[in-house]
C-alpha cells in the first residue's frame, strides 16, 4: 500500500468514476497505470473507483499482451470470470494528469490518457449504483468510506 490521503484531502469531496468490469482490478491489482477516456479532466487528486455491472470480454485478452514486472502478463493478476468481480466502489487511486501521448502500454490511440499512480483496494466493496463521468458518492456513503480509507489516512 502505497497510497496516502492528504490531510486536505476530504472523503466527501472524493470524485468516483465508475469503469466496467474487470478494468477496476486491472488498475488495483495488475499494473493498469492509465484510464483511456475520450474526454479529458482537469480534476487531480484521489479517484474512487467504482465497478459497474457491465462486463468487459475484451480487458483479460487486452491484459494478457502487457507483461508484468515479474516477466508474466498483467492478466495473471485478476480472474477471467465476471463472478470473480464485485460491483461497486472497489478502491481509490490518484489521478495525477492527462496525456493524449502517454507511452504506457495501457494507453489507447485516440483517447485521452488520465494517469492513476498508488492503486488501493478496499477489503470490502462499497454497494452503490454507478453513472457516467465523474460523480460524487451519496452522502450517505460517507461514513463507509471513511472507514474503508482508514488505512491510507495519514
Amino acid at each position: 500500500m502505497t497510497f496516502r490521503l492528504h490531510p486536505h484531502e476530504w472523503v466527501h469531496h472524493i470524485p468516483a468514476l465508475t469503469l466496467h468490469r474487470p478494468w477496476p482490478a486491472l488498475i488495483l491489482r495488475a499494473g493498469k497505470n492509465v484510464e483511456n477516456r475520450t474526454w479529458r479532466t482537469n480534476y487531480r487528486g484521489p479517484l474512487l473507483l467504482h465497478a459497474g455491472r457491465q462486463w468487459d470480454p475484451h480487458a483479460i485478452t487486452f491484459a494478457s499482451h502487457i507483461p508484468s514486472a515479474d516477466n508474466i502478463t498483467a492478466a495473471h493478476w485478476v480472474s477471467e470470470y465476471d463472478t470473480d468481480h464485485p460491483t461497486g466502489i472497489v478502491g481509490i487511486v490518484r489521478l495525477y494528469g492527462d496525456d493524449p501521448a502517454s507511452p504506457s502500454l495501457w494507453a489507447a490511440p485516440g483517447q485521452w490518457h488520465w494517469m492513476l499512480e498508488d492503486p488501493y483496494e478496499f477489503d470490502t466493496p462499497i454497494p452503490c449504483a454507478g453513472k457516467q463521468q465523474l460523480w460524487m458518492p451519496p452522502r450517505e456513503l460517507v461514513l463507509t468510506l471513511k472507514d474503508a480509507l482508514r488505512a491510507v489516512a495519514p
